[in-house]
């Protein structure tokens, strides 16, 4: 016996969605991008829908990094990706 269809919860004129929020997350592979890009694309079409991207890194401390540079490095590869959004 087959299960009825699930049924969204959330349901926006003329469109039912699931979801708003999207969570992607981006390791540097190109595989990684075009999951951000599909996520892009499909929060575009979500009345209200927002992507969030995450990145996780490890840097060894014989690298000598200052956490400010990191910060700073991050938030530049952030705004590049904002640009792209546009």
């Amino acid at each position: 016996m087959s299960q009825p269809p699930y049924q969204p919860t959330t349901t926006i004129p003329n469109k039912t969605h699931l979801f708003s929020k999207i969570l992607v997350a981006i390791d540097g592979s190109e595989h990684s991008f075009k999951a951000a890009k599909y996520a892009l694309d499909l929060a575009k079409s979500i009345p209200g829908g927002q992507l969030f991207a995450i990145t996780v890194t490890s840097i060894p401390e014989s690298y000598h990094l200052k956490e400010e540079d990191i910060l700073n490095k991050s938030r530049r590869t952030s705004n590049g990706m904002e640009d792209a959004k546009s």
